[in-house]
């Protein structure tokens, strides 16, 4: 069997759909000796994506979350051979006339365009793209993906008519990039963001209004601004600007006791998330509210 899979995330710039993209070709390479892979690139590189003489690439050279993906990746699919095309996110072509399965990470933009951007006019262009291309897809899907039974909760609300297409196929674990490390050690690979056994909180995610950064940054104040011996790291690859965000990382408090990053590496977040479990704190972030909670912890 060949599966042709939707590879336009994988690029030099890590992203959560790219990062799931590579582990997922990775996982079907292994799991099934006797699969091949067509993987549908952007850009050719000099280097190959994944090593191995079962996979092919090909070039599909417009942005992925485009109109092209819609209108002119099926006809330049019809004259590849594989079985089944695979979409790792909710954008597919049209008219392929072969198995389609996709993955369908969440319904913000048909629950509420505004977790997505706080730009009116963007928004308003996107949420008309994003609601066909979502439309579009469940309908054209042999298959749907979720990552969590939330989203398929959500699909089965919005589209009762596809229940019998969707399943939970939870992301995995990569182990590449989440390790066991002595703590000593998590603590000397932070030691350029701050001394060793300073207690923190980790927030990670793009800028999108869902992430509730803004929130996010306000709790952390409201719950640790009288300790100055807490910090707050803040990895946030920003998308469109915050004012409200920006002007509260401004203010002394914030730049006293909170680092914001645009990007880690996967060490540094694998030794943030290990260190950052020591505190006896954790937040929990949803697109309205933020929650501060103690653990129950012998170390609190």
């Amino acid at each position: 069997m060949r599966i042709a899979l939707n590879a336009r995330k994988m690029t030099r710039t890590e992203s959560r759909i790219g990062n799931y993209t590579l582990n997922l070709a990775r996982a079907l390479l292994e799991e099934d000796k006797d699969l091949e892979l067509l993987l549908v690139c952007n850009t050719t590189r000099k280097q190959r994506r994944l090593q191995s003489a079962r996979v092919k690439e090909v070039r599909f050279p417009f942005p992925p979350t485009s109109p092209f993906t819609q209108f002119a990746l099926g006809p330049f699919l019809r004259r590849q051979h594989f079985d089944v095309f695979h979409s790792p996110f909710d954008v597919v072509p049209r008219g392929l006339h072969r198995p389609l399965v996709v993955t369908i990470h969440d319904l913000n933009w048909i629950a509420n365009s505004r977790y997505n951007s706080n730009n009116p006019f963007f928004r308003l262009l996107s949420t008309a793209f994003y609601r066909h291309s979502l439309a579009s897809a469940l309908h054209e899907a042999s298959r749907i993906l979720t990552v969590s039974h939330a989203t398929r909760h959500a699909i089965i609300e919005h589209t009762p008519w596809n229940e019998g297409k969707v399943r939970v196929a939870y992301n995995g674990i990569d182990r590449g990039r989440i390790y066991p490390v002595e703590k000593e050690m998590a603590y000397r690979t932070l030691a350029h963001l701050m001394a060793p056994g300073t207690p923190f909180v980790l927030t990670v995610g793009q800028g999108a209004p869902y992430k509730n950064h803004l929130n996010a940054v306000r709790g952390f104040l409201a719950a640790f601004g009288s300790r100055p011996e807490y910090r707050m790291i803040l990895v946030r690859r920003a998308l469109t600007r915050d004012k409200a965000l920006q002007a509260l990382l401004r203010s002394p408090q914030a730049q006293a006791q909170v680092l914001c990053l645009p990007y880690v590496s996967p060490d540094i977040l694998n030794a943030a998330s290990i260190t950052a479990s020591a505190t006896p704190f954790c937040f929990c972030t949803t697109q309205k509210h933020l929650t501060v909670k103690r653990v129950r912890s012998s170390r609190a």
